[in-house]
């Protein structure tokens, strides 16, 4: 039975370099049992603008989803814009031949919240990273605000005394069998819902309570020929954690954010006749590598230049006799969603919309419960905040959203704030700005303050996704207010506001 990456590695032999599953389900494929996935551009050449990152394609090649290159079907899913292939590019792609993947609904917002809280305490924010955040302008006070609902640190391994790569934390282990009696499964996640269910008597704390949760997973571990599940928290991507809240204080959503940016590089501006150009390009060393060949697969490719790109170099203009070409960097995504929607009972992350609210507001506890009553107060009050008419702020960057809102009562004064707003709404993303409208819904929003980063007047997806917001805000009725700072003195409103810089406000 034909396994599915061979067909991800006849389409990437098409294009010329590497595809990456997405989270988003080809919807051209209808079993849910056998769901199908968008594949990202990732080292291969997008087709329509010659990309090598973040426009996608289907499983079949017959579909792209350009991120760059716009045209009259804008595909709302993402914010880019739907081509559809030639059959030279078209892919024989069997469903049946896929193998299943058992993964599960994303969880209620009290579950999440309760292991993502566990997430923090056992993975808590390393040295390195807490002096990032000061370096942003969070300081240790402010980063208490939020408790254990604030950040962590997640790596799978780190170095012991001696030097040895080891687990950085381990979550579980198997214990041998005594005098013949069962093997007995230590594991931390399970540890926590067994102490839950004693202490609270409650039965629903059961070993899957966990299912839905995205980043969690079930392990299996061959042991003495059995096969045991153990479930583990468990991150592609790791980094710093960084919280994404809805209007309870909850957290519904993690993004790690990575230590280091990689980058990749590809051909632009190319007038070589009779063949095609591919760059290898090493990320550690910034050295890259060009061959011609005159078909994909076919032909014994050349190498044609060789060097190393400089420190802050974007582009490298070469040329090869007569024919000119360039070689452009790309860098890659600096945050990532925590997701688990690839594993065994696993979890699709989403793209959830972070509420963060001011220090007063955000330092409140839904989970504390009065002693005396019983009664979860604090919830009470978050409740009633999230009910009051309100203006509200809108940006893009989760970590971004928390660091501004700390600085907006110190940059201005309480008549000020009642007028452009003292909280924040955040996407992972400029193209998620249409999940922005049901939570200004929710928190009674009556205006908006728009602040997304200052140089989207030079990144045409940008700029397309920002005008699509403000038209969708005004179709609905709200008042919108223009933010507005140097560029040359800061590029995000964090950034504008820990510095101190003027900003202007201009309502549409």
């Amino acid at each position: 039975m034909e396994n599915i990456q061979s067909k991800y590695a006849e389409l990437e032999a098409k294009l010329g370099g590497a595809l990456r599953e997405t989270d988003m389900i080809d919807t051209d494929y209808k079993d849910p049992k056998h769901p199908v996935y968008w594949l990202e551009f990732y080292g291969a050449h997008c087709p329509i603008c010659g990309g090598s990152h973040w426009c996608m394609i289907n499983v079949t090649g017959t579909k792209v989803v350009c991120q760059r290159q716009p045209n009259d079907h804008p595909f709302k899913a993402t914010g880019g814009y739907m081509y559809y292939l030639g059959k030279n590019f078209k892919v024989s792609f069997d469903i049946s031949r896929q193998k299943p993947l058992s993964t599960h609904p994303k969880a209620k917002p009290e579950v999440l919240d309760m292991f993502y809280r566990a997430v923090m305490l056992s993975y808590p924010l390393s040295d390195k990273h807490r002096e990032n955040l000061h370096r942003r302008g969070l300081t240790d006070e402010i980063i208490k605000i939020r408790g254990e609902r604030a950040f962590g640190t997640y790596y799978p391994t780190k170095k012991d005394k001696n030097g040895q790569i080891v687990d950085y934390f381990s979550q579980a282990k198997i214990e041998p069998s005594r005098n013949g009696g069962p093997v007995k499964i230590i594991s931390l996640w399970n540890g926590m819902l067994d102490n839950l269910k004693q202490a609270t008597g409650n039965p629903k704390f059961t070993h899957d309570y966990w299912f839905g949760v995205p980043g969690f997973y079930n392990v299996e571990y061959p042991y003495n020929g059995k096969t045991y599940k153990i479930p583990k928290f468990a991150p592609k991507v790791y980094g710093m954690l960084v919280p994404f809240y809805n209007e309870y204080n909850q957290i519904i959503g993690l993004q790690s954010r990575v230590d280091h940016v990689k980058e990749s590089a590809e051909i632009i501006n190319s007038h070589v006749l009779g063949g095609k150009l591919y760059v290898d390009f090493n990320d550690n060393t910034r050295e890259y590598k060009v061959s011609m060949s005159n078909a994909v697969g076919k032909g014994k490719s050349v190498v044609i230049a060789k060097g190393k790109i400089a420190p802050g170099q974007d582009i490298v203009n070469l040329d090869y006799g007569h024919m000119k070409y360039a070689i452009k960097l790309q860098k890659g995504g600096k945050y990532f969603w925590v997701s688990s929607a690839k594993q065994k009972d696993g979890a699709k992350s989403g793209s959830p919309v972070s509420v963060v609210y001011n220090p007063e507001i955000a330092k409140l506890n839904p989970t504390k419960v009065d002693s005396e009553t019983g009664n979860t107060t604090e919830l009470d009050q978050i409740k009633d905040y999230a009910k009051k008419p309100k203006a509200i702020w809108l940006t893009e960057g989760g970590l971004k959203a928390i660091v501004a809102s700390n600085y907006l009562p110190k940059r201005f004064n309480q008549q000020q704030l009642d007028v452009i707003g003292r909280d924040f709404l955040a996407v992972g993303g400029v193209s998620q700005y249409s999940h922005f409208l049901l939570m200004l819904k929710k928190l009674n929003v009556t205006s908006v303050t728009t602040a997304y980063d200052m140089d989207f007047q030079e990144n045409q997806q940008v700029k397309d996704n920002y005008r699509k917001l403000l038209k969708m805000l005004k179709q609905y009725g709200y008042k919108i207010r223009l933010a507005n700072w140097d560029l040359s003195e800061a590029k995000g409103i964090d950034d504008a506001l820990v510095k101190g810089i003027e900003i202007d406000f201009r309502e549409i």
